[in-house]
This record gives structure tokens, sequence and C-alpha cells, in this order.
């Protein structure tokens, strides 16, 4: 059995350190399949570490490179997310004080792959095992606030982020200020612009930088919706359109849409849309719940 073991994990290693230093042995292994369905299971981390012969890193570093592969698809499929959580967790198990894969998985499952559960429970294995990283407790209230909606427990975790060694200087005000601000759209983006400095990863920033965008929207419709509603108490109408707000003084220049459309102002009932925007992301309003729309 004992011999087994070793040639089981000589194995695993040897496999890995093939797909490290070889890409075409890793477009070998796909056989033309993309994403996780062409990379075998991996075995739970607590039996690894009996088998590992004391190489714990060597095989964290190693399924975390194969997370990375599955990661760099162009197209995350459910099952996809579920094997990149088990691959990353695993790999925590084998070295828990790697923050930094853990940090970047819970990140990329809420960012790209938009399983934010997941990404929740990616983060608070990674806090348990690294409780003075301010990160962890810090992105999970992001996931908190920003998709779950659940403003209580955002503010929690942003406060014991807030409160570790290391933190920046923005975090004790973004804590102290979530209760207070949560109906503001303003807000989601400071944690969002908060979230895109402290990722180095270019495709979980790509995303980020479109929800910004959109936030950036949301925003701007906020601003028109208030002068629409000026502009109907003194004219006892709802404007055609923008240019009707600019015209009467309401407002002093058209937004910028960093999305590429067109705001519309809908004259019967003084709806403001944008035409890129399927959707309004409307989760921050005080009061009101929404239904969630669709995954971008």
């Amino acid at each position: 059995m004992r011999i087994a073991s070793i040639f089981l994990a000589l194995f695993i290693i040897l496999d890995g350190a093939l797909i490290y230093n070889s890409q075409k042995k890793i477009e070998a292994l796909n056989y033309g399949i993309s994403g996780a369905r062409s990379l075998p299971n991996i075995p739970d981390g607590k039996y690894l570490k009996r088998i590992s012969l004391g190489q714990n890193s060597l095989l964290a570093d190693l399924i975390w490179l194969r997370a990375i592969q599955v990661m760099g698809e162009k197209n995350v499929t459910r099952k996809d997310a579920e094997w990149i959580y088990h691959a990353v967790s695993t790999a925590t198990d084998l070295d828990p004080k790697f923050y930094y894969m853990t940090e970047l998985g819970g990140i990329y499952l809420t960012s790209v792959a938009g399983n934010h559960k997941l990404s929740i429970k990616l983060l608070k294995k990674g806090y348990e095992n690294n409780p003075d990283t301010w990160e962890f407790p810090f992105f999970i209230g992001f996931n908190y606030f920003f998709y779950l909606k659940d403003f209580k427990q955002a503010a929690y975790y942003m406060g014991i982020g807030a409160e570790l060694p290391k933190k920046p200087a923005y975090l004790p005000l973004l804590a102290s200020r979530l209760y207070a601000q949560a109906g503001d759209p303003r807000y989601g983006m400071e944690l969002t612009e908060a979230i895109y400095e402290n990722t180095k990863n270019e495709k979980v920033r790509e995303a980020l930088r479109h929800r910004m965008k959109e936030l950036q929207v949301e925003i701007n419709l906020d601003a028109l919706e208030r002068e629409v509603g000026a502009y109907k108490n003194k004219f006892g109408r709802y404007p055609a359109s923008v240019q009707e707000l600019l015209a009467g003084g309401f407002i002093k220049t058209v937004p910028v849409d960093g999305l590429g459309g067109e705001y519309i102002i809908n004259p019967e009932t003084g709806e403001v849309s944008n035409t890129k925007m399927a959707r309004r992301l409307r989760i921050y309003r005080k009061g009101v719940i929404y239904p969630r729309g669709k995954k971008r």
C-alpha cells in the first residue's frame, strides 16, 4: 500500500510538471474539449496530503496551474465554475497559506463565472486559513452587498476587514458608510473601483470595467429621473427627451455613456432608460425590492 501511494504521488507530480513545462502537453490532454471537462477529477485534499510525500506546496501549485487553464477559457459553464471551486479548495487544503489563489479564485467565481455563493464559500475558507488578511472579508462583503443585496452581512464583513492590520486607508470609511448609503449606486461604484484596484487578473478586471460602466449609467439614470420629476412639477407633464431637460436648464449637459447607448425618456410614465441596458440594475433603491436582472 505504501509503495502504491508513492507511485501515485510521483505520477501526480510528474504529470503536473510536464503540464507546467509544456503547453503542448496541456493541449494533448484536452483532446479538443474545452473547460473542466477536459481535465481529470481531482482527489480530496485530505487524501492528497496523505500521499504527497511532503510535497503539499508543489501539488497545490500544480492544481492551481490547472485551475488557471480552465479560468482562461472564453466561456465558463456552471460545471466549470464548480470544478474551479473544487480545484482551488483542494489546493488550499494542501497549502492553506497560499492565500493568493484563494483570493483570485473567489473574485473570478463571482466576477466572471457569476457563482456568488461558491465565491463566498471559497473566500470564507481563505479567511479561516488567513485570519489576518483583510482582503477576504472585504471581498466577502462585496459579494453580499453587490450581488446578494444582503447589506447587513456586507457591513458585518467590511467591518471585520476594517479592523485587520495592513488594511487600506479607505476600508474603515467604506465600512462605516455601508448601512447609511446602501441605497446609493455611487457607493457600489466605490466598492467596485476598490475591487478593481486590488486585483491583477486581466479577465476579472475586464468584467469589473464593464460593471463600472453599468454603474455609471445607473448613476446617470438616477440623476435624470430626479430632473424628470422636477420638469413635471414645473410644466405638468413629462419631458419627451433628454434634450428637453437640457433646453429647459434642468441639466447642464447630456450624461456621458460608457456603454455607447442613448438615454430615453418615456413621455407617458417619465421612466428613463438606456438603449444599452435591457434592465436597470436597481439594486440600490432604499425600501424597494426589485427582481434580479439577467446575468451579464
